[in-house]
């Protein structure tokens, strides 16, 4: 299991039983770090019980969320600089994608970043 943007420490059991967790890096081409949980081989059969603590409910702030995929992305520092600044502004939507895209993001940086603004 995959989750995104969890928010902090995680611990998950299974049945009762502690499960694995692992912390996954934003790589700079996904929707930023989060952590997998190791669950085997389940079964729809199995009615697997799953329980979680130290998730988060609310989505982080999009600025946080952007940072952790702009952070570790190849890119130059110019444009890195150029897109915070962006971010940091506040804008929000087609003007965040917009001015992005104008201050040197790679395109595959910006579909990520698309799917949370």
């Amino acid at each position: 299991m995959h989750l995104l943007s969890v928010g902090g420490p995680v611990t998950a059991r299974m049945n009762g039983t502690e499960a694995p967790v692992s912390v996954r890096e934003a790589d700079g081409f996904t929707l930023g770090g989060g952590m997998d949980v190791s669950l085997g081989t389940v079964r729809p059969a199995d009615r697997v019980v799953l329980e979680l603590s130290g998730v988060s409910t609310q989505p982080p702030a999009l600025a946080d969320e952007v940072f952790r995929m702009l952070e570790p992305a190849q890119m130059s520092y110019v444009a890195k600089d150029r897109a915070w600044g962006v971010v940091s502004s506040g804008a929000t939507g087609g003007e965040l994608i917009g001015g992005l895209r104008a201050a040197g993001l790679p395109e595959d940086l910006l579909a990520a970043v698309s799917e949370v603004a």
